[in-house]
């Protein structure tokens, strides 16, 4: 289990994927972060507005997900959601 670090909401200078539902964050777009260490490595990870929201009203703090497990989970979040281009991203 990796250990919390800290987490926040910042502007993306570069791509990311989201690791909710796995999409491309587009440079320039508000995001909420978290920092964490796993095994000697330090990682961030970053989700989009519709995974934070998903998370928000459906989980509790501490509770755990696998990358892109959220768009499944709560597929009824996602359904108006135009499909994303595979572009740049971590």
């Amino acid at each position: 289990m990796a250990d919390f670090i800290t987490s926040g909401r910042r502007i993306t200078r570069k791509p990311h994927r989201c690791v909710g539902c796995l999409a491309v964050i587009p440079k320039g777009t508000e995001v909420t972060f978290g920092t964490f260490s796993d095994c000697g490595r330090i990682f961030t990870s970053y989700t989009c507005a519709t995974c934070d929201k998903v998370m928000r009203e459906n989980l509790d703090c501490g509770d755990e997900f696998g990358e892109g497990e959220l768009i499944g989970a709560y597929p009824e979040y996602y359904e108006n959601r135009k499909p994303k281009s595979d572009g740049e991203g971590k």
